[in-house]
């Protein structure tokens, strides 16, 4: 019986996700559009469903807001995009001091609003893609982890002829994952 609590006490310290069935993640980072839009800031919260704790898998969503620096439309006074996006996310628990794990995610809605000075020019489009995230947890304490996470996306949307745009975009983001 002891050697069953044991055993079990070393599988919970290799586990990789924060030991809840579902973990809260809160992000921040930068984001760089390769073309058509710029960089800016992004922030992003996330819940995650784990339903096996001991099983390198979970889904979940996130809901990013992303407000663009210096974008390339012309001059506007702001421009900024909202994203709902689903999740799936594994990673490897057998790594000493990091927690490795690959995030793919899929745009459920994005939004691009750019305002200009002269309101007559204002910008409202939708946004759909995907994108791949590699990332590393660090374990503070069973249910606290820090998560660095690299990412691009590809999305396209209408741009203002009306036409398909594609845009990639990769960022960086710096978080924090609880474990509820």
């Amino acid at each position: 019986m002891l050697k069953k609590w044991i055993l079990t006490a070393c599988l919970f310290s290799l586990s990789g996700s924060a030991f809840g069935f579902f973990d809260l993640e809160a992000f921040y980072g930068r984001r760089w559009y390769k073309k058509l839009i710029g960089q800016g800031s992004e922030a992003s919260i996330g819940l995650n469903f784990d339903p096996v704790p001991l099983a390198p898998l979970s889904f979940g969503a996130s809901y990013s807001l992303i407000d663009l620096d210096k974008p390339t439309l012309g001059s506007p006074a702001e421009a900024r995009i909202r994203e709902l996006s689903l999740n799936l996310k594994t990673w490897l628990t057998m790594v000493p001091f990091v927690t490795p794990y690959l995030r793919a995610h899929y745009i459920a809605y994005s939004n691009l609003i750019v305002s200009f000075d002269d309101s007559k020019r204002d910008i409202d489009t939708r946004l759909r893609g995907y994108g791949l995230g590699l990332g590393v947890n660090y374990k503070l304490i069973p249910l606290i982890h820090l998560q660095l996470e690299l990412s691009q996306s590809w999305q396209n949307a209408e741009n203002i002829e009306g036409k398909e745009e594609d845009l990639i975009s990769n960022s960086i983001l710096f978080g924090i994952q609880i474990g509820i």
